[in-house]
């Protein structure tokens, strides 16, 4: 599917059904369309992914039990570089065994891709632009850019990659994983997510490549990209029907206490 009504003599966006991608028994983390731009890539490249670590999720086949964080009730990411499980809320750690705690078995899987993951992948298509382009991951574990060696770079990363980004000198962008910004539990996912896909759209280059790939390439978000009045109105409609704002208010109470249970006490007391 392609865009191209996005500014004036910018080169077309391009949204990628992965479904469709599915169907044809392709099942890699990158569409043959970003597989075969990142082979032939010849300037800088930014692929923004929205989660941290290698796998987001770590499940075992044979009982389904998942690794989740005892504090915070959701699931441990996974990290391949240090083996290790962790929660990016409490910030609590653990080694993984690659066995099953519960019934010990070995084939463990690993679920959801994120950024390490995205990393190797790129590396891996990209090698021929090893000796003339940098490859840099930044996400919250790794915030800051190195030393560059090379006159090209090729950015893994997320939110936090977008100041790091050199606009005039990008060729190629790819939003690996779409969907998982729109499922976030928040009322302004999709805003937010318009927003990002048009912050790229107006700084990139008119000759530089956009791809977007996602398993609903009718969502309103991307059907909206061309018809900010027609997103707006179906946002503003959606927000009123759930009484969300700017229909109502929303108010955030924050209680601190040293455990759990003192503070949903105190949260009681004040409803």
């Amino acid at each position: 599917k392609i865009i191209s009504e996005l500014g004036k003599n910018r080169a077309p966006v391009r949204i990628i059904s992965m479904t469709e991608e599915r169907r044809a028994r392709r099942y890699n983390f990158f569409s043959d369309a970003a597989a075969d731009a990142l082979v032939n890539l010849h300037g800088d490249a930014f692929i923004f992914v929205s989660r941290r670590g290698f796998a987001t999720s770590v499940g075992c086949r044979d009982c389904g039990h998942v690794e989740i964080c005892p504090a915070c009730a959701v699931p441990m990411v996974f990290y391949e570089k240090d083996k290790s499980l962790r929660c990016h809320y409490c910030q609590r750690v653990k080694k993984f065994t690659g066995t099953c705690p519960v019934c010990q078995s070995t084939l463990v899987e690993l679920r959801g891709a994120g950024v390490e993951f995205a990393e190797a992948e790129v590396r891996q298509l990209a090698a021929s632009s090893r000796d003339t382009h940098d490859f840099i991951r930044i996400d919250s574990d790794m915030p800051t850019v190195p030393t560059l060696r090379h006159e090209h770079q090729i950015i893994i990363g997320t939110e936090k990659a977008f100041s790091f980004v050199r606009w005039d000198k990008l060729t190629l962008t790819i939003f690996a994983d779409t969907d998982k910004l729109l499922a976030h539990p928040e009322l302004r996912a999709a805003e937010d997510t318009w927003h990002r896909i048009h912050e790229v759209q107006f700084k990139r280059p008119n000759n530089s490549e956009l791809l977007i790939q996602t398993f609903d390439p009718n969502h309103i978000v991307f059907r909206g990209l061309t018809e900010p009045d027609r997103f707006y109105r179906l946002e503003l409609h959606s927000r009123q029907a759930l009484a969300y704002p700017p229909y109502t208010y929303l108010v955030r109470y924050c209680f601190g206490a040293n455990d759990a249970e003192t503070s949903r006490i105190k949260a009681g007391e004040v409803f």
